[in-house]
């Protein structure tokens, strides 16, 4: 007959992660047009907190300023006309709610 409490029986939970794991965040991804002559216009895949898009270059141009329009797009202003020629968004300039930083982009105009 058993005895109440009875022998110990360790189970793993299996809803938890091991020693050292994070759960994944998936990076919002970008999208860059070239809204006006001088404006390129940043659409982010989902709403992120924007960080300092300084770091944001095209060839020959000067960054001048950005302004948000929403929680997903951000208007970037730059020296000069920036039809053909090309740009790169660093991994970083935007944080998603859920924490994960945005991905790197760049192309052409």
């Amino acid at each position: 007959m058993a005895s109440y409490p009875g022998a110990k029986v360790h189970r793993v939970n299996r809803r938890k992660l091991g020693r050292g794991q994070v759960p994944g965040v998936a990076s919002p991804t970008l999208t860059v047009t070239a809204h006006s002559a001088d404006v390129a216009r940043v659409v982010s895949s989902e709403p992120v907190v924007w960080g300092s898009l300084a770091g944001m270059t095209v060839a020959t141009r000067t960054y001048v300023s950005a302004a948000v329009v929403d929680q997903s797009t951000i208007d970037v202003t730059f020296s000069g006309a920036i039809a053909g020629l090309a740009y790169s968004v660093p991994a970083g300039v935007g944080t998603s709610y859920q924490g994960g930083p945005t991905a790197a982009k760049s192309g052409t105009f």
